[in-house]
């Protein structure tokens, strides 16, 4: 009978796109039969990395939990394999494999938990988007807590937490409540599974402070601000980065596309100039004239060609706020502004509000109506119909 092995190893050939490199479990019966899986373990030096031990050097940061996981880990895995070695049984890849992440999942661990659910249960049910929100909350959280047991969460802890993010990231207010709600979310899921208790559950004492309801409102750009940004792009004399991304974004104000669907646009989506796609977030249909402002910065193309050479979210925020400064707007700006932008400046050319909840492809009125705060301009331009009297 062939004996197993069992081996931690770190992925020094890859980074993660925060610079961080993961540790992996190797297991094999064979040559042929073996597995190599994340153990969602980050570091952020390979240095700290023995392989002689498979362990990290003391001198790495939070090096004591890193290490007492990989151990818990390793325990897990001789468990299983010393069991059918009693049993004289033979313990195949694919059986070590549902036993291991069977005992994974119901292990105490935040990060396993959520990591698990993800690959097992939510990567074909959740949105791309949706996925890449929850791994970037994962990410961000273990940079402020490499291990995370359900036990460890309490009040105590999300006080600190929000401190970091308050002092350290300068996150605002609706940004930390996002990063809560995860962390609620994951642990309601774990009470589900009974893997967290609700007796000790945190989130009845703690209150962080929420997202006022202006937040929206504030994170738009005016009218005259879309027009400096259109005037500079008339111009052409932003670099080629540049330019390219504040194509795609003065397309999203004047249309109110997501950035997922402005990214996957195809040319075959535009019909006798009407936008016409189920949306990637929502998968609802929504059908969009498209204003003469917007059919400038289309182009032409074959049907399955996408319209937009359109990067990934980072840098694409990231060339926004440089553009911003450029043309003198002092705002931090992210593409997400184009669509509170859109609804926006609908409300102020005097557009009803059911038609404006048709373009966003709302589909409660209610989600239409943040937008609906009437601004000072339209109450000045409505009030002068009192001169006529």
């Amino acid at each position: 009978m062939k004996k197993p092995i069992f081996r931690f190893s770190l992925r020094t050939n890859r980074s993660k796109r925060n610079g961080t490199f993961t540790i992996y479990y190797y297991f094999t019966v064979s040559r042929i039969s073996k597995i190599y899986k994340s153990c969602y373990i980050d570091i952020n030096d390979p240095a700290m990395w023995n392989e002689k031990k498979q362990r990290v050097f003391n001198s790495c940061p939070d090096s004591y939990n890193i290490n007492i996981q990989l151990e818990s880990i390793e325990l897990a895995a001789k468990t299983i394999i010393a069991d059918y070695f009693i049993k004289r049984k033979f313990l195949s890849v694919t059986e070590f494999e549902r036993l291991f992440d069977y005992t994974r999942i119901n292990s105490n661990s935040f990060y396993d938990f959520i990591e698990n659910e993800i690959a097992s249960n939510l990567k074909n049910k959740l949105a791309t988007g949706t996925l890449q929100t929850y791994n970037t909350q994962i990410s961000k959280l273990k940079k402020f807590s490499a291990t995370l047991m359900f036990e460890d969460i309490n009040i105590n802890f999300l006080a600190a937490y929000e401190n970091y993010m308050i002092d350290k990231l300068h996150n605002d207010n609706s940004t930390i409540d996002k990063s809560f709600r995860f962390v609620r979310s994951v642990y309601n899921k774990a009470i589900e599974k009974g893997v967290a208790e609700i007796e000790k559950y945190p989130f009845r004492q703690y209150h962080w402070k929420k997202p006022k309801h202006t937040d929206k409102k504030q994170k738009a750009l005016t009218i005259h601000e879309v027009n400096k940004l259109h005037e500079l792009y008339n111009k052409n004399s932003l670099e080629r980065k540049y330019q390219n991304v504040l194509t795609y974004f003065l397309f999203a104000c004047y249309t109110g596309l997501r950035y997922s669907d402005v990214r996957n646009l195809k040319f075959k989506d535009i019909q006798e100039n009407i936008i016409k796609i189920r949306m990637k977030k929502t998968s609802d249909f929504v059908s969009i004239p498209i204003n003469d402002k917007a059919f400038g910065f289309i182009g032409s193309g074959f049907a399955e060609q996408k319209i937009f050479r359109v990067l990934v979210d980072q840098p694409t925020n990231l060339y926004l706020k440089t553009i911003a400064k450029i043309a003198g707007i002092n705002k931090p700006v992210s593409f997400h502004w184009a669509r509170h932008t859109f609804a926006t400046i609908c409300i102020e050319l005097g557009f009803k509000i059911e038609i404006i909840k048709e373009l966003l492809g709302h589909t409660s009125l209610k989600s239409t109506q943040i937008y609906s705060k009437v601004s000072d301009k339209v109450k000045q331009s409505e009030m002068i119909k009192w001169n006529d009297i």
